[in-house]
């Protein structure tokens, strides 16, 4: 495993590893329909968001193929507002794919592309990724 990955920073924006103190601000997003229905999972629980951020916690440094998963906080103060991951799903092709989801009172601000832009530039920058993958 590779060095963890120092947090990332956008004007608004602060890119940081999960901490299990995150629990809460997972919950208040993570358990409505409304977000999980983009995802391949359903509603968490208190449970489940406590089991996810033991691997989360983890998933803060790169080595060859892996996630790298951050949470989505506002530089100013105002606390965690989403999470965000970068998946390295070849790293001998450089290929990789990413995915975010957003607290919905923190939607339609720019946040996630703001985000999503930085993971970007950190994998075709930094990683030296050249093809990303979308699902179908």
């Amino acid at each position: 495993m590779s060095e963890p990955v120092a947090p990332i920073r956008t004007q608004r924006l602060l890119l940081r590893p999960f901490v299990h103190s995150d629990a809460d601000a997972l919950f208040d997003y993570q358990s409505l329909e409304e977000v999980a229905r983009y995802h391949y999972w359903e509603p968490r629980t208190r449970e489940e968001i406590h089991r996810k951020l033991d691997d989360w916690v983890e998933m803060n440094a790169l080595s060859g193929e892996g996630t790298l998963g951050f949470a989505i906080c506002r530089a100013d103060g105002g606390g965690l507002i989403g999470d965000i991951s970068l998946r390295i799903t070849n790293a001998e092709a450089g290929q990789a794919e990413i995915g975010f989801s957003l607290h919905p009172g923190r939607q339609g601000k720019g946040y996630a592309f703001e985000a999503a832009s930085a993971f970007l530039e950190f994998g075709f920058g930094t990683l030296k990724l050249f093809r990303s993958m979308r699902r179908a």
